[in-house]
């Protein structure tokens, strides 16, 4: 499997942050860990579909990256302007170099 990592990618988590009144509120920020890495980014396939009166589009994509055990899919990934929510990962190779992962793009978590 050759991969040709020439996009630059920022993962983020939701953290809890105090409001003041004794509660909190949740808000996207950067992983504590290594949070940009390059990446090789693919588009899979899009949808639309009417939501509530609005047209909708949705975009799959296949992100892969050097392989790391801290991603999740509470994560969410930052490409460009593109806001992705991590939807499945997976090893696709038997020595662990790379973790695939499939975010969609288009859709709120």
């Amino acid at each position: 499997m050759i991969c040709t990592m020439r996009e630059r990618v920022t993962f983020e988590e939701e953290t809890p942050t105090p409001d003041g009144g004794g509660g909190s509120t949740t808000a996207w920020g950067n992983i504590s860990t290594t949070p940009t890495v390059w990446a090789e980014v693919k588009p899979v396939r899009g949808s639309e579909a009417v939501d509530t009166g609005h047209l909708a589009s949705k975009q799959m994509y296949l992100v892969t990256i050097r392989h790391r055990t801290d991603i999740t899919t509470a994560m969410r990934i930052v490409w460009g302007s593109v806001y992705m929510n991590i939807r499945a990962t997976q090893n696709r190779d038997m020595k662990k170099k790379y973790l695939t992962i499939e975010a969609e793009a288009g859709v709120t978590q």
